[in-house]
């Protein structure tokens, strides 16, 4: 007999449901994103302040909800979200991985402040920072 599905208990209704509001909104930020990018004649040359700021954002927004996305599926899934067949947890290995790539989720927050105000970024530390590119 078994009962009722998985998706259809309102706790993993409520977890399923987070997960495809989060991927939602991180699929239209990058696709917005990529518009902008392709549109240059209205929004500007992609190496702006602005446009850098816009691209580091979606770029940290995104890589700051994956992991925890990663890992409430996970959990949902028991113990086949941490069995190698299902590339569940390579995709959770991975995410790691996109934090540190463009400098990082850190250096993504500092760009994106740049978009707004002149950030001196000679005040993390000795020899002064790099403008992120």
């Amino acid at each position: 007999r078994g009962g009722k599905p998985i998706n259809q208990h309102l706790h993993a209704a409520m977890i399923l449901g987070e997960m495809a509001s989060v991927l939602t909104v991180d699929r239209a930020a990058f696709l917005e994103l990529a518009h902008e990018y392709d549109h240059m004649d209205i929004y500007g040359a992609w190496d702006t302040d602005s446009m850098m700021a816009k691209a580091h954002a979606v770029h940290a927004f995104v890589t700051r909800n994956t992991p925890a996305l990663i890992l409430k599926g996970m959990e949902l899934m028991g113990s086949y979200g941490y069995v190698r067949e299902n590339h569940y947890e390579k995709y959770y290995r991975d995410s790691a991985v996109t934090k540190l790539v463009l400098g990082g989720v850190h250096l993504g927050y500092f760009a994106t402040c740049r978009g707004f105000y002149d950030l001196d970024f000679s005040s993390f530390g000795p020899g002064k920072m790099a403008k992120p590119s």
